[in-house]
């Protein structure tokens, strides 16, 4: 999901209901949000409390501020062509995941298997839920952030699970040798997942 705009939009409006006027160009040098408060004398929890009323997603996504990538759902109907069952693993409120789904027509891949990712515990949880080791053979763990891909360790627990991470680094912002993991594999788009998927899977 593209949410890029929509985040974007969200921040620089919520400093906007506290009275500061924050440029694109300081948004997107600040390596944090917390950073970006601090140099403008605004805490957290005022920041938070505006960010609250930020626009709900199902609005966003009617404006057009939230999008699929071009690549998702070719590679989510790959996923389903050969029996692999997506779980959407989420860093967000689930119940407002479960809201940008239906609005991005994607609901249908996943339904009820959404999950919170703060802690591991879920995807394992998940995992047993589809019946352990004796269903699941191979996962793989799909993102654009280092720690989605990372999330692959949750299965370590079980040695029957062959996992990996496919971190989705549209921008180049990754080198492959950059803090890397050898079961975490490095690609330019959804498109390229196919190969590792397929050998990983042999």
């Amino acid at each position: 999901v593209d949410s890029e705009a929509k985040i974007e939009a969200d921040v620089l409006g919520a400093f906007k209901r506290l009275g500061k006027s924050i440029s694109i160009e300081d948004y997107r040098l600040s390596s944090t949000w917390n950073n970006l408060a601090r140099s403008y004398g605004v805490s957290m929890d005022d920041f938070y409390a505006s960010f609250s009323n930020r626009e709900s997603w199902a609005d966003s996504i009617k404006r057009g501020s939230v999008k699929l990538y071009d690549d998702a759902v070719p590679f989510l109907d790959g996923l389903s062509k050969v029996g692999i069952v997506p779980v959407a693993l989420t860093r967000s409120n689930v119940s407002c995941t479960r809201e940008k789904l239906p609005g991005l027509g994607i609901d249908k891949y996943f339904g009820e298997k959404v999950t919170v990712e703060d802690k591991l515990t879920p995807a394992v949880e998940f995992v047993r839920a589809l019946g352990g080791e004796e269903v699941v053979s191979n996962a793989y763990f799909v993102g654009n952030k280092r720690s989605d891909a990372l999330s692959y360790r949750a299965l370590k627990s079980m040695p029957g699970i062959k996992s990996i991470g496919l971190l989705v680094d549209r921008s180049r912002a990754f080198n492959s040798g950059d803090g890397s993991d050898s079961n975490v594999y490095l690609v330019r788009s959804l498109n390229d997942c196919g190969e590792y998927i397929r050998a990983y899977g042999k």
